[in-house]
């Protein structure tokens, strides 16, 4: 019993040391999760690459070998390796790309996938498909090829984060939390190493041991959500002293929620909280392993222990709808069914400036128009036109204008051949002179428009008259016609024959 209270008293010792020594130090300027794979997302599909490499870390000051993942083919290895994030529905593609001198394979778990005890061989590669069908936090790393415990333990894992399509619970902020731990004499010289044997010395948050780890930054007032992730080959408990912690999840599905000052996490487990961080800016509150390893291979005052800091939320966004306008056509313009119209416009905001593109434009009768600044349509309907033009900023709100514009019927033109008469007779080279004219309800006079026609000779000439002694023997139907602005044509016809 005494010893008991020997170990407890020692334990609450090294905290308040660290209390003190942190309240001396500024909090980092940023939360403490791991930077996020740079994925790209077509459609629905989002595909993640990862290169596994060996590399360096410093972790209480000390250089060690590690082997760990990075997002890019010239990046080095990362300890955890980035944040898998992705959407609930989306298709996930993770591509690994193998730089050790070993076989390696994924384990991505929680996403239904068989075990991959072959991976991709030395310099060569391996996909992996799932569909992200449960939201929540869940752990990657190395798989159950021949050497993978030794490769998880070097620090080949990282936290994947499939993010809800309605966010649930509510929380203003969060943070990835990925807890591990590491025995320097496996990463001094793994190929040699006894896994039987491991026996860690520094214990890890983010890759990084106190007094190094970074504040997790947190809006006072506000409720902050934690996304724990043991890549350990260790249980870890976190606590958190002077706080209670919501537990609602674990191993990426919510669970009955149930509050705890610490609670346990087996390796390979994962675990959800949330925590009301109080109003009071500068309060920190110390997040450590309730295991009590608080220590970098034997020296106190480190291991695994961070603070939340309260901090100064940041100020409400707000978000002004945009404010689009149509310069043309006017408002209550008259067109004639069928005429080139041409619609244009411009969007502003306050907050993206111009957003002219996503204009969307449609009418309630005809239904969708065209998108843009400008565009142009010949085919609207008869009848009376409400035309709306909507933009939408990038915060997804719209602003709207409509004028409203009429489509008259389009009377095909009127065309009359006074000279030469119909039925008529000319000699082989005499010169016919031809006289007519073209009338339209919605144009007016179109006669300087007239194109005459011989069913033998062809296109003879234009407009209201004109005279010709070319055309060939024979009995010719002569046409003239018109075409008007909105499409209509509207011919007439008569018979001549050119004697020999």
């Amino acid at each position: 019993m005494q010893k008991q209270l020997y170990f407890r008293l020692q334990w609450l010792l090294a905290i308040l040391v660290a209390l003190l020594a942190a309240m001396c130090l500024t909090a980092n300027a940023h939360a403490a999760s791991p930077a996020s794979a740079n994925c790209t997302l077509v459609g629905t599909t989002r595909t993640c690459e990862l290169w596994a490499k060996t590399g360096t870390a410093i972790i209480a000051g000390n250089s060690v070998n590690i082997w760990g993942y990075t997002d890019s083919a010239s990046g080095v290895a990362q300890l955890p390796g980035p944040s898998i994030v992705a959407y609930q529905g989306e298709t996930v593609v993770v591509i690994l790309h193998n730089d050790l001198s070993e076989a390696s394979s994924l384990a991505l778990h929680g996403q239904g996938l068989l075990a991959d005890t072959t991976g991709a061989p030395a310099g060569g590669t391996a996909t992996y498909t799932f569909v992200a069908v449960n939201a929540g936090t869940f752990l990657y790393e190395a798989g159950l090829t021949a050497n993978g415990a030794k490769q998880v333990a070097m620090g080949l894992y990282g936290a994947l984060v499939i993010q809800p399509t309605t966010p649930d619970p509510t929380y203003t902020n969060e943070t990835v939390l990925v807890l591990s731990e590491v025995d320097p004499a496996l990463n001094a010289n793994p190929g040699a190493f006894d896994m039987l044997t491991y026996s860690p010395k520094y214990w890890l948050i983010n890759g990084e041991a106190h007094p190094d780890t970074d504040a997790i930054l947190a809006y006072a007032g506000q409720t902050l959500r934690v996304r724990y992730v043991n890549a350990g080959l260790t249980d870890h408990s976190p606590a958190l002293l002077g706080l209670d912690q919501m537990v609602f999840a674990k191993d990426g599905y919510n669970r009955p929620a149930f509050r705890a000052v610490a609670e346990t996490m087996a390796a390979g487990q994962t675990m959800d909280v949330l925590i009301d961080v109080p109003a009071t800016l500068g309060a920190r509150y110390p997040l450590y392993d309730g295991n009590q390893h608080m220590d970098n291979n034997g020296l106190a005052n480190g291991g695994m222990l961070t603070f939340i800091e309260a901090v100064t939320p940041p100020p409400a966004v707000t978000n002004t709808p945009p404010a689009p306008s149509i310069s043309s056509p006017t408002d209550a313009s008259v067109f004639t069914e069928g005429t080139v119209i041409t619609f244009t416009g411009a969007a502003m905001d306050v907050e993206d400036g111009d957003v002219t593109a996503s204009l969307a434009w449609s009418s309630n009768v005809d239904g969708p128009l065209g998108m843009g600044g400008t565009f142009t349509t010949t085919t609207l309907s008869v009848g009376t036109h409400v035309i709306t033009a909507i933009a939408t900023d990038s915060g997804s709100l719209t602003g709207s204008t409509s004028i409203t514009i009429t489509i008259n019927a389009n009377s095909p033109p009127t065309v009359t051949i006074s000279e030469p008469t119909d039925a008529s007779n000319f000699g082989f080279g005499s010169e016919v002179t031809f006289t007519g004219a073209a009338m339209d309800v919605e144009d007016g006079d179109l006669t300087a428009s007239l194109a005459w026609s011989s069913d033998v000779d062809g296109p003879l000439g234009t407009g209201g008259t004109f005279a010709t002694s070319a055309l060939s023997v024979g009995t010719h139907v002569i046409t003239a016609s018109i075409t008007d602005s909105g499409g209509q044509t509207g011919t007439a016809s008569i018979t001549i024959t050119i004697d020999p």
